[in-house]
């Protein structure tokens, strides 16, 4: 498997807090030409997600990558 791409078949785990928990947290990650990977974010209800905390972990609960998706509700990573 393309080591870029193996952060993509890791679970993605979204945390949220306050009154966005009352819609379920969605996550959608691409691999960009650059060779980076481009995770968006947001609520089931359509709303976008900016400041919320983004995880990337692995099979053995560690996290990879750990960041708070930008105003566009976007975490961009190599």
């Amino acid at each position: 498997m393309n080591p870029l791409r193996r952060p993509l078949a890791l679970p993605v785990r979204v945390l949220a807090a306050g009154p966005a928990l009352a819609h379920n947290p969605m996550c959608e990650c691409e691999e960009l030409a650059s060779g980076q990977v481009k995770c968006t974010g947001g609520f089931a209800d359509g709303s976008g997600a900016p400041g919320v905390t983004l995880d990337v972990i692995g099979y053995d609960e560690q996290v990879l990558v750990g960041g708070k998706l930008g105003d566009d509700s976007t975490l961009t990573f190599k």
